[in-house]
């Protein structure tokens, strides 16, 4: 099996099921990241949306959130698969997070 500083390369493509519940993940992540953005009330949104709910400032960094999800949810496969520790450190504002093997 090919290797790289990270450890082997998978050489059997992901499963459906597991592709399914990465992106089940994925999804539910990035919809908790806005509504704790944008959603002052109405979370789960049993109530039709007004302007009411809506925070009247935005309360973090939307932009950089789908793409740190991304990142987590791929570390948390890889990390599942690893016997020694694995961390990602970012900041608020950061787009270029720190990846550490331990």
């Amino acid at each position: 099996m090919p290797s790289t500083p990270g450890g082997p390369v998978m050489d059997q493509p992901l499963s459906p099921e597991l592709l399914r519940k990465m992106n089940a993940y994925w999804r539910a992540a990035n919809y908790l990241s806005v509504g704790q953005v944008y959603l002052h009330d109405n979370p789960l949104l049993k109530k039709p949306l007004t302007l009411e709910h809506i925070n009247p400032w935005l309360l973090g960094h939307w932009d950089t959130t789908p793409g740190l999800n991304f990142i987590y949810v791929h570390l948390n496969r890889k990390a599942e698969s690893r016997t020694d520790c694995l961390s990602l450190k970012s900041q608020t504002g950061t787009v270029q997070p720190e990846l550490s093997y331990a």
